[in-house]
């Protein structure tokens, strides 16, 4: 299993699949899981299988427009119950977006044809690392925050309704001539 801590330039090695997986060694992502569970974790190791363990992992529990994270610690999830997996990074400011675009712009125009158009990319600003407060700005000015035990409960209130729906749609479900 490839852990964290390696400097090694996971880009140059065009890796296909799963190994893929080692560019976001040590960023957090956001995992969501066949059964609709959304977990937030640091990743710090993978295998073959995209067998992964998130460090620091919680799950985001949305009901309504309420929502809840719930400490899980360490975190090890099977790769057949990964849907989606994704690096959760602040998007740059409006006025950063374009002066990047203008800059990249720039250098293609004076650009050799010859030079690959990822040596155009790494020239330009980086983004500061203030991913968590992006998260949190959005999260919480589209939902509000509410207590683990409370978030629990009405999804558990929710999960009946959803199972009583379900009964009663069956119940009155009519029988047709192919129903034998």
């Amino acid at each position: 299993m490839p852990s964290s801590g390696a400097n090694v330039d996971v880009m140059a090695l065009n890796l296909t699949g799963t190994a893929s997986l080692a560019e976001e060694l040590d960023k957090k992502l956001m995992v969501v899981l066949r059964d609709g569970r959304k977990i937030i974790g640091t990743l710090r190791t993978f295998d073959q299988f995209s067998n992964v363990v998130l460090e620091h992992a919680l799950e985001r529990v949305i009901v309504g427009k309420r929502f809840a994270d719930v400490p899980l610690g360490l975190y090890v999830i099977r790769g057949e119950n990964v849907v989606l997996l994704g690096q959760i990074v602040r998007a740059p400011a409006p006025s950063t977006r374009r002066a990047r675009a203008a800059s990249a712009s720039a250098c293609a125009t004076t650009a050799d044809a010859s030079a690959p158009a990822t040596l155009f990319l790494d020239t330009l600003p980086r983004r500061p690392p203030q991913d968590d407060d992006k998260e949190r700005e959005t999260t919480e000015g589209l939902l509000e925050r509410v207590g683990v035990d409370e978030i629990l409960e009405l999804k558990q209130e929710r999960e009946e309704d959803d199972r009583l729906r379900a009964g009663v749609s069956r119940a009155l479900r009519k029988p047709t001539e192919w129903d034998d």
